[in-house]
């Protein structure tokens, strides 16, 4: 980081930072990196910042080399003129390249002197990344090949009387990812009850997040399900933090936010057309957690006993089948994104010796 301006030209502080990295893989060759970024100070009270950067993601091991995992799916097989349950065998690709990623992100940050101990920030993400590593899912590869697509119909096994067998779902540089969205942060600590409060909440709202393949655009934001295995994030999710410590006390209490949203965007509300479901919205959740602390010493010792209750409410997450069985993430609900467990409880003791 260099400092530019200190006390000039209308300029609390004015400062610049970059850097530059080459790498060479020895399976996919070689890449450069680079950011340059600012952070400017008008007055005491706003910091402006923004970085812009070209970034790297390298395949990793179980990316090249995976030899062949497997699970159930259901696809569409037109011999036999319904769904049926196949075998997708997942591999790896000794010919993958490096993600490449342009990133933009830039904000204010705000802390006010007449309101002392509270920050307020708010950035924006802008993220396009080429050649993602993926593999098109069986699914879409057999309506593809139903649809007359020969490069998907390459990744179909079939069976003597053309039923399917199973389909294979290689990891590819697919054509790209675009996601962009905000950042919220506000802090505020402050001396209450003859304690310290504070709070911290911490929010995104994610614009878009679309993956681009060969078959044409996946819309992800939104998406709450895993059908078809298609991973998607809510539109708004946060946590909101409040802690308050006495002495030897300390209690918090955390809610975690997750937005409405939709079981699938590629679905119309509706009944007996096709690509039509009968309720196609997921409502808002909100998980509370509740934790406790007491610190003391033994033998000069110190140490801290703690408890915590996850899920306070015993919330029950949404019914979202995935439309598919027998991997680790298929069940009823997105277990990626909502609780599946229940309330839980953890007690324990920490030291140091």
């Amino acid at each position: 980081m260099v400092p530019i301006l200190a006390g000039q030209m209308g300029f609390d502080s004015l400062d610049l930072n970059a850097a530059v990295r080459r790498t060479e893989y020895s399976t996919s060759g070689g890449v450069t990196t680079w950011k340059i970024g600012a952070t400017a100070r008008p007055i005491r009270d706003v910091r402006v910042r923004f970085t812009r950067s070209r970034d790297i993601r390298a395949p990793n091991l179980s990316e090249f080399f995976q030899a062949g995992g497997s699970s159930n799916t259901q696809v569409f097989d037109r011999v036999l003129g319904q769904s049926v349950q196949v075998r997708q065998i997942q591999q790896g690709n000794t010919e993958l390249t490096p993600e490449r990623a342009d990133t933009f992100t830039g904000g204010v940050v705000l802390q006010p002197r007449f309101i002392p101990g509270l920050s307020v920030s708010v950035d924006y993400f802008n993220i396009d990344v080429q050649d993602v590593i993926g593999s098109i899912q069986a699914p879409v590869l057999v309506a593809g090949c139903n649809a007359g697509n020969a490069l998907y119909c390459e990744s179909v096994r079939f069976n003597a009387d053309g039923t399917i067998a199973f389909v294979i779902a290689q990891n590819l540089n697919l054509n790209g990812l675009k996601t962009s969205g905000f950042d919220f942060e506000t802090t505020f600590t402050a001396e209450a009850f003859g304690g310290v409060f504070s709070l911290r909440g911490l929010a995104t709202y994610t614009e878009e997040l679309t993956t681009i393949e060969p078959a044409g655009p996946v819309i992800r934001v939104g998406r709450l399900s895993q059908h078809n295995r298609i991973l998607g994030v809510p539109e708004w999710r946060g946590n909101l933090d409040l802690n308050f410590r006495r002495d030897a006390w300390a209690v918090n209490l955390q809610a975690r936010y997750i937005g409405e949203g939709l079981f699938n965007p590629d679905l119309r509300t509706g009944a007996g057309a096709a690509n039509t479901i009968n309720d196609n919205t997921v409502d808002a959740y909100v998980y509370y957690n509740l934790g406790a602390q007491y610190a003391f010493e033994v033998d000069e010792r110190s140490l801290e006993l703690y408890g915590l209750i996850n899920n306070l409410l015993d919330e029950e997450p949404p019914f979202l089948p995935s439309g598919a069985a027998g991997g680790t993430n298929e069940s009823s609900t997105n277990a990626a994104i909502y609780d599946v467990i229940g309330r839980a409880y953890k007690v324990g003791i920490r030291f140091r010796y």
